[in-house]
């Protein structure tokens, strides 16, 4: 075999290869064979005593290695280099789809369980398109993906209900991600090609990891597979990070982010930087009221998030209404031009006043102190500022300032 490889003869490796893994067949069904008759012998009852192996034998391991290799050299002598990484899942996963059906008709369960295969060369192939900058999903490579996704998904199903898988949760979740990235790397992609702005191209990425938190709740409250068989390692190591990189996101595209929307016109909470916000928000919400009904992290912790989450809801509100002074104001997106705009000033004064009437509102109606004293630091932090800042002002937004903050003080003394 290491001569054919070497002289490029690779489908005489291949051939080698699928040789290989049909005498190891052929020793697996002679083994059994003999250790059923040894056990017919002892009047035993058991009829599977082969031990249940990742491989079931050197011979295997060295078939695998020779096919694969025999593959590769093909896929490398044969297709263009645009199209060698989907070929290569491709050519994977018809190759455990075809290693299943053989495993499942000779009972041969370390054939079946090279199934992690396909899940560890997606992997390398993700890597490899990230580390190169190459769109994955060109040239139809978009249907490679689909075929390694779609048999994956089938096989971790059909080995999960007969108990032959290996590592399934963590499968799942690396296969999950996966999908997530790809499609979030393509999207982005996509639209940085078409000369779309920074605030699409983020709003996307948004989008992509509003719906993972998403699908991911549904699946659970749903109690659909695989999500239903591994809901707590969806919680931990799916939901609960992408949750994190939700926080991570608003952090980052309300600093960073104009909220240009060419070639729509920008209008304030539709435009596609605030409605991706408004869906990763709620997917979040969404998600921790199952993680608190499930009671999948302690209490601290589930507090935890919901306050990182309101603060989060804040940031934006703000955010929002900065971009909107920008775009239609024409201030500067820029920290020192926004504190020195008079509009930029009035306008947070009044957002904040209504932010505290409304936490105020609700903590009357769900009897929280905890949202009342929320509220009433706000108010606090609206009075020091018109005081210290505001009042230095001159012109029609200083009194606009003033006059509504007094308004909303009066609606809140008297609610």
């Amino acid at each position: 075999a290491l001569w054919r490889y070497d002289k490029q003869e690779f489908v005489w490796v291949f051939a080698i290869g699928a040789a290989g893994l049909m005498a190891a067949a052929l020793r697996y069904r002679l083994r059994g064979l003999r250790d059923m008759d040894a056990l017919h012998d002892k009047a035993a009852t058991e009829t599977n005593v082969t031990p249940i192996t990742i491989f079931s034998s050197v011979p295997m391991c060295w078939a695998l290695i020779v096919w694969f290799a025999g593959l590769h050299g093909l896929i490398e002598q044969q297709f263009d280099a645009q199209n060698h990484v989907a070929m290569h899942v491709a050519a994977v996963a018809g190759s455990i789809l075809l290693f299943e059906f053989a495993g499942t008709g000779l009972q041969w369960i370390a054939l079946r369980r090279t199934q992690w295969l396909l899940t560890f060369a997606m992997l390398l192939a993700g890597i490899h398109l990230a580390a190169h900058g190459i769109s994955p999903f060109r040239h139809a490579q978009f249907f490679a993906w689909a075929m390694a996704f779609s048999i994956s998904a089938w096989v971790l199903f059909r080995q999960e209900r007969e108990s032959v898988t290996w590592a399934a949760a963590a499968q799942h979740i690396a296969l999950f991600v996966l999908g997530l990235w790809l499609a979030g790397d393509e999207a982005v992609r996509r639209a940085d090609e078409a000369g779309l702005s920074l605030s699409w191209q983020t709003a996307l990425a948004g989008f992509t990891v509003a719906g993972g938190i998403a699908v991911a709740t549904w699946g659970m409250v749903r109690r659909i597979w695989p999500f239903k068989a591994h809901a707590d390692i969806f919680r931990r190591w799916a939901i609960l990070p992408l949750m994190l990189l939700a926080l991570l996101w608003t952090l980052l595209a309300n600093s960073i982010c104009d909220g240009t929307s060419t070639p729509l016109p920008y209008l304030p909470i539709l435009n596609p930087l605030d409605l991706a916000q408004l869906l990763l928000l709620a997917a979040s919400v969404w998600a921790i009221s199952d993680i608190d009904k499930n009671s999948a992290l302690s209490s601290d912790a589930t507090r935890i998030l919901t306050l990182a989450f309101a603060a989060a809801a804040f940031l934006w509100v703000n955010a929002a209404l900065l971009r909107t002074v920008h775009q239609w104001v024409g201030v500067p997106f820029e920290l020192h031009a926004l504190l020195h705009s008079l509009i930029a000033q009035a306008a947070l004064s009044l957002l904040w006043t209504t932010t505290a009437l409304v936490l105020m509102l609700a903590a009357g109606r769900t009897k929280s102190r905890a949202w009342w004293m929320a509220g009433a630091a706000l108010l606090g932090l609206v009075v020091l500022k018109l005081f210290l800042n505001d009042i230095g002002n001159s012109g029609t937004e200083r009194v606009v300032s003033f006059i509504g903050v007094g308004v909303l003080l009066m609606v809140i003394g008297y609610v």
